[in-house]
């Protein structure tokens, strides 16, 4: 599974404490997952979607702060078509499948979220501010054209097709 870019084995540790945690394992990173097997993909998940709250939250207080702003909330979502909007009332929402990707993306689509709290439109003056606010918007841009649609596989249901490549609001 792939955690901030980078590529981890996953391993089921049934008489450990805890849920879920990383360790290098013979040099290799690992997800390690407590408990009973049956409760491995549920734990798996919940890891995961825990980092990218702790993850999102931090870029997005960075970004807001910059901006002498703040938003009226930041939620991680389920989401398959999107992987961020801000709602008219300056509440932000992510995917929790962006702590899959590298952190210069999840950088940049929190940047462009918290954009949308001073423009919320995708005008010159928006894009102008996202790019002062994450310098490598077009990297991270073309980084989701070419990966993005593989992120959205994981968690899918059995038989479950990701929407598209996830769209940005």
């Amino acid at each position: 599974v792939p955690l901030r870019g980078a590529e981890h084995g996953t391993m089921h540790v049934p008489d450990a404490r805890g849920v879920a945690w990383v360790a290098r394992v013979g040099g290799a990173p690992f997800v390690c997952v407590a408990g009973r097997r049956e409760h491995f993909a549920r734990r798996l998940a919940d890891f995961l979607k825990r980092e990218a709250r702790r993850d999102v939250e931090a870029a997005v207080a960075r970004h807001a702060g910059a901006l002498g702003m703040r938003p009226a909330g930041v939620s991680i979502r389920d989401t398959r078509s999107r992987w961020g909007s801000c709602s008219h009332g300056g509440a932000l929402n992510f995917s929790w499948r962006l702590i899959l990707a590298p952190p210069f993306v999840l950088d940049y689509l929190c940047a462009h979220e918290v954009a949308h709290l001073a423009h919320m439109d995708h005008s010159a003056r928006f894009w102008a501010l996202t790019r002062r606010l994450c310098p490598r918007t077009d990297e991270a841009e073309a980084w989701l054209r070419v990966n993005g649609s593989a992120l959205h596989r994981f968690g899918a249901q059995d038989g479950e097709e990701p929407a598209d490549g996830g769209a940005v609001d």
